[in-house]
């Protein structure tokens, strides 16, 4: 769970914490960064509403594993196409994929069986607030030295050992 929350925060702080600014680099206004914020976390939501019931269905690994796969791809072509009007579809798919995780990983730890799982609650969260905040650092920093571009396209691949640690994780 570490491993996974740490790598795929590269993409979810870059997009969360510096999208409109961004956007605004990328010559839209801070206006419009703000509605494709908006746009996004309200996919978000949407994703995290249904991740929960697809994880139901289809086994939680199989669900973050789907999640750790898509999200780099769909981070790629949201920056591909940052400068044309597609890129708002691929945002939307990104803020529903990306967000998703969220409530598989509440699931999962809550299917671990044991005596205190308010306390293994706590540790999760604990680790996912700590791991977002080290990859905003990482990528508040990176951005300012070689510029939110460079660092989006780098989040993407940073982005990618995401997928083995969901792959690690046992079936049950």
């Amino acid at each position: 769970i570490f491993g996974y929350l740490f790598f795929i925060s590269a993409i979810r702080s870059s997009i969360t914490a510096f999208l409109p600014t961004f956007l605004n680099e990328q010559g839209k206004s801070l206006l419009f960064g703000g509605a494709a914020l908006s746009v996004y976390q309200l996919a978000g939501a949407a994703g995290a509403f249904l991740a929960g019931t697809l994880s139901d269905k289809l086994g939680r690994k199989p669900t973050l594993v789907t999640i750790a796969i898509l999200s780099p791809i769909l981070m790629f072509l949201f920056i591909s196409f940052s400068e044309t009007p597609i890129s708002f579809v691929f945002l939307l798919l990104l803020g529903f994929v990306i967000i998703a995780s969220g409530p598989v990983f509440l699931a999962l730890v809550q299917d671990v069986k044991t005596e205190q799982p308010a306390f293994l609650n706590g540790i999760y969260m604990t680790i996912n607030f700590l791991m977002g905040a080290i990859m905003l650092l990482l990528i508040g920093a990176l951005g300012d030295s070689i510029g939110l571009l460079n660092i989006y396209k780098l989040s993407v691949f940073i982005g990618l050992p995401a997928i083995g640690f969901a792959l690690a994780l046992p079936k049950r």
